[in-house]
């Protein structure tokens, strides 16, 4: 069997992007509604704590800044205050990260409560759902502190040539989360599609349309799917490892790919989305990730 070199995959990936905005056009409405269910544990694992690669990206950025003020050659004032916005933005992302799990956590129980499926969640608003704030910032602080030492050793070994790239690769991590997250959210915005767990339920109004139309601002935001979005954002994660690990780099991006179409693949499931919304999710941060690639001149895998 003939082998896919690395020129030939983007091409058969953008052919596999078009067939499946091709399906999706014609068939949305019937896949969501043969295979939707709210009760599946799949789709609400995901739903719920699937979204941490955001985090984790922004978390490692922050370390990195940290690192880089820890190591500079002269303890002067910018250093500190390399080491403390480091420190803090790594601790915002962690507590950003909690909120998020505690929520979908405590929607998901008083699911159960009020006798509902255990994945149902209207993510465009609806009844708040409240936690207790100390159960957040101590959630938050234990993850942090674990982090910020696993960090600590990570990079306490790194050279001043792999502290320079790492630096890039913190910067251009920031700016993938942040691109993606207003690309996404914009046309969210502007397309105002409703969800399949609208359609078919008993949402007043509710109506399918194709992926390809714009209904304009509306309070409804299936496309593009932002969880989809977030959940491939783990591929950015292997520009993390060392330049000279193939090995892990290559096992990365495996894993972090087999993690991105389970995320896209639950929105389904779980009626949040349809196909075609998982996949123009999906697609804007692999396109974002590989851009950033090219400006930082690095592959997901280098060659040997």
């Amino acid at each position: 069997m003939q082998k896919i070199s690395k020129n030939q995959f983007p091409f058969i990936l953008l052919a596999i992007i078009l067939v499946l905005l091709i399906i999706g056009g014609f068939f949305d409405y019937q896949i969501s509604k043969g295979i939707m269910n709210q009760g599946s544990l799949f789709g609400t694992a995901f739903q719920n704590y699937g979204m941490f690669p955001k985090t984790l990206v922004l978390f490692l950025a922050g370390q990195v800044v940290a690192a880089r003020g820890y190591k500079a050659e002269k303890k002067e004032i910018g250093a500190l205050i390399l080491i403390l916005a480091g420190l803090g933005f790594a601790l915002f992302s962690a507590f950003q990260c909690v909120d998020g799990w505690l929520y979908y956590t405590y929607s998901s129980l008083n699911n159960v409560k009020e006798g509902l499926l255990l994945g149902v969640a209207n993510n465009d608003g609806g009844h708040p759902i409240s936690f207790p704030y100390s159960l957040k910032v101590g959630i938050g602080l234990v993850l942090w502190l674990i982090g910020s030492g696993l960090s600590f050793k990570w990079l306490s070994g790194k050279s001043k040539e792999q502290m320079n790239y790492l630096s890039v690769v913190a910067l251009a991590g920031v700016a993938v989360v942040f691109t993606s997250d207003t690309v996404v959210d914009t046309m969210k915005n502007l397309w105002g599609r409703f969800r399949p767990y609208e359609i078919f339920g008993s949402v007043e109004g509710a109506h399918y349309t194709p992926w390809w139309q714009i209904n304009g601002v509306n309070g409804h935001k299936s496309f593009p799917s932002g969880h989809s979005q977030i959940g491939w954002l783990a591929l950015y994660l292997p520009f993390f490892v060392d330049r000279k690990n193939l090995k892990l780099q290559s096992l990365l991006v495996k894993i972090t790919a087999i993690f991105g179409l389970l995320m896209a693949s639950s929105r389904v499931i779980i009626g949040a989305h349809f196909l075609s919304d998982v996949t123009v999710g999906s697609t804007i941060t692999i396109l974002i990730i590989f851009i950033a690639s090219r400006l930082m001149n690095a592959k997901f895998v280098e060659e040997k």
